[in-house]
């Protein structure tokens, strides 16, 4: 049985335990990118379950989720309804945009692995993502990876040489 995990992986403040998205505009885009990385460091799937959640008032209102005394915007939204706008098409969200750079990445590490080179892949990963980013132990923790983008592009960019290099034998 292949594990999975869907919902949050940094906590919102205030809002504990609770189930929600990664996808909050509140929460830096690290934390879209993030899930391609948390699946290769945990060897499992995802599951997005929110896509555009509420939609008929999230382009007009950016607070689009309420709960006693949480207040969530943008949550669950990875791409508006175009109708919204006069388009028949959806509108991507910046956010959705991070989750494809991430799962991009971890493409990147999982040719490695076929190169095998999955020591290296594992430490691209580790060097970025500090600790598992789920469970009480991270609540309110925004300190499970590398805040800066340009780790992450650094990482992405030294997984790209080293395919190169395995594939063109210049290893």
């Amino acid at each position: 049985m292949e594990p999975w995990f869907y919902g949050q992986m940094i906590y919102p403040p205030g809002t504990g335990s609770y189930s929600g998205s990664n996808t909050f505009i509140d929460l830096d885009l690290l934390t879209c990118r993030g899930v391609g990385w948390a699946a290769w460091k945990l060897r499992c799937g995802y599951c997005q379950w929110e896509f555009d959640w509420n939609a008929d008032v999230a382009w007009t209102e950016a607070i689009n989720y309420r709960n006693r005394n949480v207040v969530v915007n943008g949550s669950g939204l990875l791409f508006y309804r175009g109708d919204m706008v006069g388009s028949a098409e959806p509108i991507p969200s910046f956010r959705l945009k991070a989750h494809r750079r991430g799962f991009q990445d971890y493409e990147y590490f999982w040719l490695l692995r076929q190169a095998g080179l999955e020591r290296e892949a594992d430490e691209l990963v580790n060097a970025v993502i500090h600790t598992t980013p789920f469970g009480q132990v991270n609540w309110g923790n925004t300190d499970i990876w590398k805040n800066d983008p340009e780790e992450w592009e650094a990482a992405r960019k030294r997984a790209g040489e080293l395919i190169h290099q395995a594939r063109t034998g210049e290893m």
